[in-house]
């Protein structure tokens, strides 16, 4: 039981007595009035932060086309995409290949992805014996271990889109380990009716990607992406020879679905968390 002081309309003082569950749902109240505050600030994480994910390879790109897009200091993004074997085969292992990969732009123009594949096309990573020929070893030589390839990749952008001048960067895929996936390229992108400066943005209008490079980028290569609003994207480029289209939708300004159709033909795509911090 609680005695409190109250003071009357006359001015006299008298004593109230106050039960202790009524003191404790008086302090409930205010704290749940007090956390409704916070509701929008959640919101706004979850539906306000501009984000704009990876490609299918865990770059800057549209599908398996790399870009000259600006990726700012603390961008981030990570996520799993899937290709088919025909577009991205991992020596003669008969599966599509599933990437993890984890992407974030760094100081100086710099961004880099780090990467997980499964060649069994399935999700992180399982453990097969030495009686299992793998594909990547001489001649199919048994040998156990794990069904993943690891990969690292950078791209150094050169130059940001001026008036009347793409941007245009430099970069490498799978620069260690086996280099399967690996990739140079020099390639430049314009985007109008303006330029991207927000490191995570992507405002309506249309972007023109043009690149040359080697091993999977063999020779040119380039695609055109036009985003009608902010949130959904409709692309279409040309790598090695080969055709893909496919959507990049922002569920909220953080979670994308990247639906692709490889070829032309075959069902690909991914999904993915894009934010910075």
């Amino acid at each position: 039981m609680v005695r409190r002081r109250t003071l009357s309309a006359e001015g006299n003082v008298g004593i109230r007595t106050v039960q202790p569950n009524t003191v404790n749902s008086q302090r409930t109240r205010a704290q749940t009035r007090g956390s409704w505050y916070l509701v929008p600030a959640l919101l706004s994480l979850l539906l306000l932060s501009p984000a704009r994910a990876a490609d299918l390879s865990g770059g800057a790109g549209l599908l398996l086309a790399p870009t000259a897009d600006y990726v700012g200091r603390g961008s981030y993004a990570f996520g799993i995409t899937t290709v088919d074997e025909h577009y991205r085969p991992y020596y003669k292992e008969p599966h599509a290949t599933v990437l993890h990969y984890y992407h974030i732009g760094l100081s100086g123009g710099i961004d880099v992805t780090m990467g997980i594949t499964n060649f069994d096309g399935r999700l992180f990573a399982q453990k097969f014996g030495s009686e299992r020929p793998l594909g990547s070893t001489a001649a199919g030589t048994p040998a156990g271990g794990w069904n993943i390839d690891r990969s690292l990749s950078a791209r150094l952008l050169l130059l940001r889109q001026g008036r009347h001048s793409p941007s245009l960067a430099l970069g490498m895929r799978d620069i260690t380990g086996t280099s399967n996936f690996g990739a140079n390229y020099l390639v430049a992108s314009y985007r109008f009716p303006k330029p991207v400066w927000d490191a995570n943005a992507t405002p309506p209008g249309i972007g023109v990607h043009l690149g040359i490079g080697t091993n999977r980028l063999h020779g040119l290569f380039g695609g055109i992406d036009y985003w009608p609003t902010s949130r959904l994207g409709v692309m279409a480029e040309t790598v090695d020879g080969r055709v893909h289209a496919g959507l990049r939708w922002r569920a909220t300004r953080q979670f994308q679905i990247q639906p692709s159709l490889m070829g032309l033909r075959w069902l690909g795509g991914g999904i993915a968390y894009a934010h910075r911090m």
